[in-house]
């Protein structure tokens, strides 16, 4: 539910940037893809430049967050990071695109 909320939120802020229903679709699309990209690629084929950044997206938070619990039922042991970040990426957005909402 939190990284649901997080994406739900990342929506928010490019519908308030978007002037269209169309273009902010778009926007969400080509922002979205790479993050999954990057979150999903394994980290030993990435360069060490790209490596220091993937941990901070909300994307790879979303997979620490929910991989585990998927596979195997349970929570991973270090959930907390991945937790709050999600929640800090949220309150972001919303904060963001609650102050540029037309």
């Amino acid at each position: 539910m939190l990284a649901a909320t997080t994406f739900i939120c990342l929506g928010s802020l490019v519908a308030s940037l978007a002037g269209k229903p169309e273009a902010a679709g778009y926007g969400y699309f080509f922002i979205i893809m790479p993050l999954v990209f990057l979150a999903s690629f394994p980290s030993d084929m990435l360069p060490a430049s790209i490596n220091s950044l993937t941990p901070w997206l909300p994307t790879t938070m979303a997979v620490e967050f929910l991989g585990s619990l998927l596979s195997h039922g349970v929570l991973p042991d270090r959930a907390i990071l991945p937790g709050f970040g999600l929640l800090a990426y949220a309150m972001l957005f919303t904060a963001v695109s609650s102050r540029l909402f037309r």
